[in-house]
């Protein structure tokens, strides 16, 4: 959790190992002592994966972008909906797997942490299959959010027309 901390907290943290090192009377202990206060990393054992994590987080929310732009300008694309139908479920699982790690974290639910990971994995393997459904069986991911958002004004309208 280090790596998402703010640079302050950062820096008082590593400003309160350094003093722990120091007054501690032999090398060895303060190697223990810094080893001891470092998280890990309760997901995956990595003190700079919440750092890529984070940076790998933004890279999708941005890949995302050019995609929807296109789609609200010139509408639907097969190319288009393929690499909506890629990023979709990756920008979610990412998202999703923050929102796991942070509130069940392992160390504390370790079963239910388990759970929540695999539930994850699986509703993330559904929605690509059913994105991938749309594309390949329907109308396209474009085309069938085109049609969910305006269901309401084109009910309405059909009734206008009869």
């Amino acid at each position: 959790m280090l790596a998402r901390a703010s640079p302050l907290a950062r820096a008082t943290a590593a400003s309160a190992l350094r003093r722990a090192a120091s007054s501690s009377a032999s090398s060895a202990s303060a190697a223990s002592t810094s080893a001891a206060a470092l998280p890990t990393g309760e997901h995956h054992g990595s003190r700079i994966h919440g750092s890529t994590h984070w940076t790998y987080e933004r890279i999708a929310s941005a890949a995302l972008v050019p995609p929807l732009a296109f789609a609200m300008v010139a509408g639907a694309h097969p190319i288009n909906d393929v690499a909506l139908a890629v990023l979709l479920p990756i920008h979610g699982y990412m998202g999703m797997d923050t929102i796991v790690t942070d509130y069940v974290p392992k160390r504390k639910m370790g079963t239910l942490n388990t759970l929540a990971t695999w539930a994850l994995r699986f509703g993330t393997v559904g929605l690509a299959y059913g994105l991938w459904k749309i594309n390949t069986e329907d109308v396209g991911v474009t085309e069938a959010f085109r049609r969910l958002w305006r269901a309401k004004e084109e009910a309405a309208l059909k009734e206008q027309q009869q």
